[in-house]
C-alpha cells in the first residue's frame, strides 16, 4: 500500500529504473528463447547437438547474470525516491543489495550440466562414426 503523504506529493520514477527492468526483461526473454531452442530440438529428435549444449550455456550465464541483476530495478527505484522517503519515514532506513545467492549456484549447476552435455555430443558424433 502507497502512503498517502507520497502520493500527494507525487511520485519520481527513475530512468535507471526502466532501465534496469529492461535488462532484466530482455535476459528473460532471451532465456525462454535459448529453452524454445532446446525443445524445438528434442521435438525433432535433434538431441545431441552442439547447438543444444550451447544454448544450456547461455542459459547458465543469464541465471548467473540474473541473479546479480535481479533485485536492482527495485533499489533503484528506492534509490530515487530516498527524498521522499526521508520526509515520510521520521525513522532512518537503509537501502540492501542481496545477491542471489540459489540462483547464483542454480546458473553454476547448469554451466556444469552444459560441459558435460558438450562431451555427451563428443561421445553420441563418434559413437555415429563407429561401424
Amino acid at each position: 500500500m502507497i502512503p498517502q503523504k507520497l502520493i500527494e506529493k507525487g511520485f519520481t520514477f527513475s530512468h535507471l529504473f526502466f532501465v534496469m527492468f529492461l535488462i532484466v526483461l530482455v535476459m528473460s526473454a532471451w532465456l525462454l528463447f535459448n529453452l524454445i531452442k532446446i525443445f524445438n530440438n528434442l521435438k525433432q529428435e535433434n538431441i545431441f547437438i552442439l547447438e543444444n549444449a550451447a544454448s544450456i550455456r547461455n542459459i547458465g550465464w543469464i541465471i548467473i547474470v540474473i541473479s546479480f541483476i535481479k533485485d536492482l530495478p527495485e533499489m533503484m527505484q528506492v534509490w530515487s525516491m530516498r527524498n521522499q522517503l526521508d520526509s515520510i519515514i521520521t525513522m532512518p532506513f537503509s537501502i540492501n543489495y542481496e545477491l542471489n545467492v540459489g540462483l547464483l549456484f542454480s546458473g553454476l549447476a547448469i554451466l556444469a550440466v552444459a560441459q558435460i552435455y558438450k562431451q555427451a555430443v563428443k561421445i553420441a558424433d563418434e559413437n555415429n562414426l563407429t561401424i
